[in-house]
């Protein structure tokens, strides 16, 4: 949920929102893992999530650093990565307003 997004104020900077999720994964018999965020790319970048917004997409990040869909993050748990998820818009590109949503899958796995 990103609230009151303007649509003259998306930028990939702005109204940036942490992706929140747990991970339970005590009886594990590594703690190397790699987290993978799954889905459809944007027409006018493949590394953001499409959403249902012509011109709009979600970026994510793993801290400060632009994390593509469908690339593997590795980590060592119990030190999940941070991540955070913003509207990026098609360079050139005039949204409208309206709700809008993107969907992903988050896959974790043993390395």
């Amino acid at each position: 949920e990103f609230g009151d997004v303007m649509t003259t104020r998306v930028d990939g900077n702005n109204y940036r929102m942490p992706v929140n999720y747990t991970l339970d994964c005590r009886s594990a018999s590594a703690n190397a893992m790699k987290l993978q965020v799954q889905g459809n790319g944007a027409a006018f970048d493949g590394t953001v999530l499409r959403s249902d917004k012509a011109g709009l997409g979600i970026k994510l990040l793993q801290g400060s650093n632009k994390l593509p869909i469908n690339t593997a993050l590795n980590f060592t748990y119990p030190n999940k990565p941070e991540l955070w998820a913003v509207p990026v818009k098609q360079s050139g590109a005039t949204l409208t307003g309206g709700e809008f949503a993107a969907t992903a899958t988050m896959k974790v796995d043993y390395q």
